[in-house]
Parts: structure tokens; sequence; C-alpha cells
């Protein structure tokens, strides 16, 4: 996600592993912000097996991506997300850009090929950052798949798409 400086997000957690739910339990949500200063803090999970991190940027922040990685001692599960926090003219920017990307018909899905440039920072690339100002915009409902191949090249690219369909 992305959000302004002064901004808020909840992220959801959820300790699930095969559809089994661990509920009431630990989980350590570590985060480096982009001066590598480092702040480490605990959340419970509810009964479900969910527990929500309520993320501040606060205007002293430095402005970048934000690592935050959740961590469950007892399963050893472990999933990164990043925040990406930019300046108030940034967002309003970003805003303003996807208020005019709205689609006629739900839902969309949206394949995009690349090479190493869409394969690069996955989580954090321009890719992640068009589908969420898409779902932002338009709902969940906006899907959007990253075929980027590492070390590909535009005629690699090209070689992937005249492959039998379903083959990326």
């Amino acid at each position: 996600p992305m959000i302004p400086l002064g901004g808020s997000i909840d992220l959801k957690v959820y300790l699930t592993k095969k559809d089994k739910a661990y509920p009431r339990q630990t989980i350590t949500a570590s985060l480096l912000a982009p001066d590598n200063t480092y702040a480490e803090s605990e959340l419970k999970t509810d009964s479900a097996g969910q527990a929500i991190y309520h993320f501040i940027a606060g205007d002293d922040r430095p402005t970048g991506f934000y690592t935050l990685v959740f961590h469950h001692r007892g399963t050893n599960m472990a999933k990164a997300v990043y925040v990406d926090v930019v300046d108030k003219k940034t967002y309003a920017a970003f805003e303003k850009a996807a208020a005019k990307a709205k689609f006629a018909k739900l839902p969309v899905h949206i394949l995009h090929f690349g090479d190493s440039l869409s394969d690069y920072f996955r989580g954090r690339n321009f890719i992640d950052k068009v589908g969420y100002w898409l779902r932002k915009t338009n709902g969940p409902t906006v899907t959007i798949k990253n075929a980027g191949v590492g070390g590909d090249t535009i005629r690699r690219v090209i070689h992937r798409m005249d492959k039998k369909p379903g083959v990326h």
C-alpha cells in the first residue's frame, strides 16, 4: 500500500495454514524504515487467528519503503509487507490519476508481460503500485498478475507471448 505522510493504514494479519486458524497467538511485527531505523512490536491474534497492525506515517517520518515482517515463532511462518510512504503532493497526484481509471465492467484481470525491470522489487514495484491504485479505485475484483521475468529481454518476452495459451 501507499500512504501519505501524516496518514495511517490498518494492515490485517491472518495467521492460518491450510485453512487452519491459529487463535490467541503472538506475532512479532518487525519494522525497518528507509533510514534503517528498526522497531519491533507484538500483535495478538483473536479467536479467528486475525490481528491488526496499525501503521502511522507521522509527519516526522522519512518517505520511502517501510518493510514490515510479521513472524510467528511457533509455526515459523513469516510474511513481508511493504508500505510506501510518500509526501502529500505525490499521494494526491497518484489519487487523481487513479480516479480516472474506472472500469465499466468488473471483474478485471490484467496480465503484465515484462522483463527484469518489471520483475525487480516484487511487492513494491510499479506493477504493484498500479494494482494497488486500481483496486483502491475500482474495488478488490481488479487483479493484476506480474509475468515479468528477471534477465528477460524484449525478444524473449515476445517469444513467451508466442507460446501456447496459458504459458507465461
